[in-house]
């Protein structure tokens, strides 16, 4: 499909690239939003590729399984490595939105000898 219908399948979620920008899935888990970064996607800045290294570990805070549950957090990693690699970076921070949940899911990469944190806001 073409952008206006992207199709994202990832185990047994599937997800929908919105013309707007933002994806939703939806399947096994309630719909989650990735909204729009605030960099522009040609931003020097928007280097990060969301891949987990031995040097790099992808870690979530208690606070965040708890609440988008562990199998969530997982896809809404590999929703971020996919449009890493279609936009070749993304800004260290992306955000994805679940109206029925009292904090947004943050992912943040840090530079060299950081992490790749799945948190909430409150964590921060």
């Amino acid at each position: 499909m073409d952008s206006a219908g992207f199709s994202y399948v990832c185990g047994t979620c599937v997800g929908l690239l919105a013309p707007s920008g933002s994806r939703r899935y939806s399947g096994c888990m309630k719909p989650l939003t990735l909204k729009a970064q605030e960099l522009p996607f040609d931003h020097p800045d928007s280097t990060n590729m969301f891949r987990p290294t031995a040097e790099k570990p992808f870690v979530a805070t208690r606070a965040a399984i708890e609440m988008y549950q562990q199998e969530t957090i997982i896809q809404c990693l590999q929703v971020l490595q996919q449009k890493a690699t279609e936009q070749n970076g993304l800004d260290y921070l992306q955000v994805f939105e679940d109206e029925s949940k009292p904090e947004n899911l943050w992912m943040i990469e840090d530079g060299d000898g950081g992490a790749i944190t799945a948190l909430l806001p409150s964590d921060y």
